[in-house]
């Protein structure tokens, strides 16, 4: 009995052991799976940017956590270095999704795989290979929308649920983006894939297409959301700061006008405004411009109103036109700068007729005798009051840059309809390629690099 039981027991001991073993053979370590933020972003950039990373040595920077809206966001900065080559890279991710590649500062030429200047081969690849890495096939069909697009041209088409626009600009610059559209053609201008070439070269990926989701549909009409826009504003207000009354309250306003309304889909950033709690989550907006009567205090010529398409009001905001302002700002900056050209002129004037008194007293003194002092010198006054109005708004220009000059372009695309996205679009690339031309190393980080992890990390390192 005794024989048996020990027997038994060694049995079971052993069986327990075989078990336990087996079954962590088969168990995946969790801990060797997990990749650190910067293994990650070397990975990516070799297997979907298309680097070739044993040509590099790449220097972490800066391994950043921050938030972006609701989500923890974590960041990777590289100096990647070679013996021809040398560029930085910064690689932002929301748990294992990739958010954005945003590459800058390059210098020679760097060690990839496309081909150097096709911007249209070098997004295909790219899609193709994220494709791949992510087992998504939604980016294999926004790759297959490309295959009618032509090298230099723009093009704007819509394939079901996604609309492609290409833009180029000037010789050396292609951006496309896929913008998610519903049945009606409306636009959630968040929920989006971007890319951006600069002379084939890729400068920035970014992807918000699996971030965002669409929640409800468009049940109110355009002009059912301007009906509830004029009925809000009816007994709404604003404060001013007045130097002489304090703080004064503008309500006695008329609207007189409406402008174009659009509607896309979206939700607000931060605080109690975030519908549902969730800012990830997409809803109808119409967005209604209304015209005052008039300027009123605060520099304040309209609102606009969001009105959500399927419920109600979401929000106000004040139009406030700066042009005075800015006039006077430039001008008052200018002022000092032009009075010291004035009172040099009239130096030299007065030395010159002062001169000229001395050399030739008998005719100078005649036109002096025939004029008077007081109209010589009243007639000066004016000549010299005119040059400096005429020179006070001539616009000022200097760019000397040296061979590290740089130049960043910054605009926000939050909120904004299509009207103002293209033409925000034009001033950026009007200033980017002007500073190109000048000599600067610029970057265009027009919406797609507009963030703030990005600037600040521009700010920090330039």
């Amino acid at each position: 009995m005794k024989n048996s039981k020990r027997l038994l027991l060694t049995t079971i001991f052993l069986t327990t052991l075989l078990s336990l073993s087996a079954y962590a053979s088969q168990a995946p370590n969790a801990h060797a799976a997990e990749m650190t933020t910067q293994e990650k972003s070397l990975s990516i950039l070799e297997e979907v940017a298309g680097f070739n990373m044993t040509a590099y040595a790449p220097f972490l920077q800066a391994e950043e956590t921050d938030q972006f809206l609701s989500s923890t966001q974590k960041e990777a900065d590289f100096i990647l270095m070679s013996n021809t080559s040398k560029l930085r890279v910064r690689c932002s991710f929301i748990g294992d999704h990739l958010r954005q590649i945003f590459i800058s500062d390059l210098s020679g030429e760097p060690f990839t795989d496309e081909p150097s200047t096709d911007a249209i081969a070098n997004a295909e690849g790219l899609l193709e290979r994220y494709q791949s890495y992510t087992s998504d096939p939604v980016y294999g069909e926004l790759k297959s929308m490309l295959d009618a697009v032509n090298i230099g041209e723009n093009v704007t088409k819509t394939e079901g649920n996604v609309q492609l626009k290409v833009s180029v600009i000037g010789q050396s610059w292609t951006d496309f983006m896929w913008t998610y559209v519903d049945e009606n053609g409306v636009p959630a201008v968040s929920k989006n894939v971007v890319l951006n070439y600069r002379e084939g070269m890729l400068k920035i990926f970014l992807d918000n297409w699996d971030l965002y989701r669409i929640a409800a549909e468009p049940v109110l009409s355009s002009s059912q959301a301007v009906t509830i826009a004029l009925d809000a504003v009816k007994d709404y207000s604003w404060t001013v700061e007045n130097t002489e009354n304090g703080t004064v309250t503008v309500s006695d306003f008329k609207t007189v006008a409406v402008g174009n309304t659009s509607l896309c889909y979206l939700n607000y950033r931060e605080g109690s405004a975030i519908r549902e709690g969730d800012p990830f989550t997409l809803y109808p907006s119409w967005y209604v411009p209304l015209g005052f009567d008039k300027i009123y205090p605060g520099c304040v010529t309209g609102v606009t109103v969001r009105v959500w398409a399927d419920t109600e009001v979401s929000g106000i905001s004040l139009l406030v036109s700066g042009g005075e302002q800015l006039i006077h700002e430039s001008l008052n900056s200018e002022v000092g700068m032009w009075v010291t050209v004035t009172i040099g002129i009239a130096g030299i004037f007065v030395a010159y007729v002062y001169l000229g008194i001395r050399r030739n007293k008998s005719s100078a003194l005649k036109v002096v005798g025939k004029l008077g002092l007081s109209k010589l010198f009243g007639g000066l006054l004016c000549l010299l009051i005119s040059i400096e109005m005429v020179l006070a708004v001539v616009p000022l220009a200097s760019a000397f840059p040296d061979s590290n000059g740089k130049s960043m372009v910054y605009a926000s695309t939050w909120g904004q309809n299509e009207d103002e996205l293209a033409a925000a679009s034009e001033v950026c690339n009007y200033i980017a390629s002007n500073f190109s031309a000048a000599g600067y190393n610029v970057t265009n980080a027009f919406g797609t690099g507009t963030t703030e992890e990005v600037v600040l990390g521009n700010a920090s390192s330039m």
